[in-house]
């Protein structure tokens, strides 16, 4: 069973990033189309994004326990937040380092989500802190577009 809470997310993982690819893209899109891209980018990406990597992939590895901390985070951590910022390389169309600075970011971003929920056993903490980001990641696209 703990097998198939990881196999499974990794499988779904292109399917929950392709709204970021929307957003890379430059060009304008009437409001209405706009307000449900900021609630998909703001609200319920982030909410998927946090039961599946979170609530569900972290909760099943610190269940088993993969052993001491590296460089002070735990091991379960750093796994479950390169997939984080695997799932977000899928589709990317930038230079090489601009993606790769971009999902440096997200991985650190991953990390502090993880140890949130490590300390508190809560999704709150990092569906919240993954809203504001991604709603700060969207606002340029909000101003120029509406």
């Amino acid at each position: 069973m703990r097998a198939i809470l990881l196999v499974v997310p990794i499988a779904v993982l292109p399917a929950i990033v392709r709204a970021e690819a929307i957003i890379s893209q430059s060009y304008r899109i009437d409001s209405s189309a706009l307000l449900l891209l900021a609630l998909g980018t703001a609200v319920l990406g982030p909410a998927a994004e946090e039961l599946l990597f979170r609530g569900c992939m972290l909760t099943t590895l610190m269940d088993e326990g993969l052993g001491r901390p590296i460089l002070g985070v735990s091991p379960e951590s750093w796994y479950v937040s390169i997939l984080f910022m695997a799932a977000h390389l899928v589709g990317q169309k930038v230079p090489l380092a601009l993606l790769l600075s971009l999902n440096l970011t997200k991985l650190l971003a991953s990390l502090v989500f993880c140890r949130m929920y490590e300390r508190t056993r809560s999704l709150a903490g990092p569906f919240l802190g993954h809203a504001l980001m991604n709603a700060l990641v969207l606002s340029p696209h909000l101003v120029l577009n509406w």
